[in-house]
């Protein structure tokens, strides 16, 4: 009997557990923070996951009242938990602390402190010249040396197809169209890549970006990098990507303010690295958005322009 009373009571608390993370993801979903630890084609999963935990703590609760109606609902077969209460208390611990985390720790945008553990990323602006070798050479084949001093010499072509990045190209060509380009949270790291690689071809065109206020200690003081954390599955794996921004009035902002800039793009010299970067015209503060985060864009590029 006393054996009984024993199964029942674990059944009672693992029933309890697996509700309580049921309860913990019913939370994020309906106040709208789950975004902060996972990507939206990732909510599906969890989703199906509180299915599972909602399930199985029914399980558990039914086993739990079975045993304490001294029924018999286990074959000979299962696992009886560890009469050593350290075993047991260690055991729900694993599950217990990190439910406990998630409860009691608050809920906050990832911003400056992850960048300045991971490191910024700032795509050099001369990336072009490294992957010119991809380049086929437009000489035709059999041509001496004589025929090609002859020829008139071409303008270098403004928006390379170099291999595997024709999407860039073709991208970067019709962006270098509009008289105004906005960068929005969707297509926030194909816009930064195309800025890197035809750094020449769009300097001076207007942009508009959103990001928050990232500074590294050697930077200038009219200096700061627009940033952004993407997000590939969830955010142990959040990566920061910026653009340098600068502007005389870039020493009046603390960091993980998000602003919205908007100037033109240029490049400029950081760590013995040409970048590109964004002259700022207009610095304007705003709240964070309700996706702080930016996520890979797998769709066709033509559809960020819609």
């Amino acid at each position: 009997m006393k054996h009984q009373r024993n199964e029942a009571v674990h059944y009672w608390i693992r029933a309890i557990i697996l509700l309580s993370f049921l309860c913990f993801i019913v939370y994020l979903v309906k106040t709208g923070t789950l975004m902060y630890y996972i990507a939206p084609r990732m909510k599906i999963f969890i989703q199906l996951a509180a299915v599972g935990l909602f399930l199985l703590s029914v399980s558990q609760s039914y086993l739990a009242m079975q045993t304490a109606r001294k029924r018999s609902v286990m074959c000979e077969c299962q696992c009886n938990p560890p009469k050593s209460l350290k075993w047991n208390v260690g055991i729900y611990s694993l599950f217990i602390f990190p439910l406990l985390l998630g409860v009691l720790l608050p809920n906050t945008i990832m911003a400056s402190n992850v960048a300045s553990i991971k490191g910024m990323n700032l795509t050099p602006a001369r990336l072009d010249a490294e992957l010119q070798k991809d380049v086929p050479s437009d000489e035709p084949e059999g041509m001496d040396s004589f025929d090609a001093e002859q020829e008139i010499p071409m303008e270098p072509e403004p928006f390379p197809e170099y291999e595997h990045l024709e999407d860039f190209a073709e991208f970067g060509k019709k962006i270098n169209e509009l008289p105004y380009i906005t960068v929005n949270d969707t297509g926030f790291m194909e816009y930064l890549t195309t800025f890197s690689l035809y750094a020449d071809a769009l300097t001076g065109k207007k942009v508009e970006l959103i990001g928050f206020v990232y500074r590294e200690p050697d930077m200038a003081a009219n200096q700061f990098i627009l940033s952004r954390l993407a997000v590939q599955c969830c955010s142990a794996d959040a990566t920061p990507y910026g653009i340098i921004v600068e502007d005389d009035a870039a020493a009046t902002l603390q960091k993980d303010t998000w602003v919205q800039i908007t100037g033109t793009i240029g490049k400029t010299n950081y760590n013995n690295l040409d970048v590109v970067k964004v002259d700022g015209k207009y610095i304007q503060r705003i709240d964070a958005p309700e996706t702080p985060y930016v996520y890979p864009y797998v769709d066709n590029f033509n559809n960020l322009l819609d």
